[in-house]
């Protein structure tokens, strides 16, 4: 078990710690970037309109990495990484 929740502190071993750490990592590096991309690729061709399906793919994408990057966020604030020892 990567994570325990005890009260308002989140409880992590040191590799959940660094698998949810590489993930923010991801997707603020890499996917958050990769998605405006794709938006602003979209706005310069002119796919902006009712029927753009793709449109509505990448911004349905970029609703679910924002709300992932929020509740690692959110994760991190109040978790505690135990020590290797225990």
């Amino acid at each position: 078990e990567s994570a325990t929740m005890v009260g308002a502190v989140l409880l992590l071993t040191p590799g959940g710690y660094k698998e949810l750490q590489e993930e923010l990592e991801h997707l603020t590096l890499v996917k958050r970037p990769e998605i405006a991309e794709r938006l602003r690729d979209s706005k310069q061709h002119g796919e902006f309109s009712e029927d753009n399906s793709e449109l509505d793919e990448v911004k349905f994408e970029q609703a679910i990495v924002e709300n992932r990057i929020g509740e690692l966020k959110t994760i991190f604030a109040s978790a505690q990484v135990l020590d290797a020892a225990h």
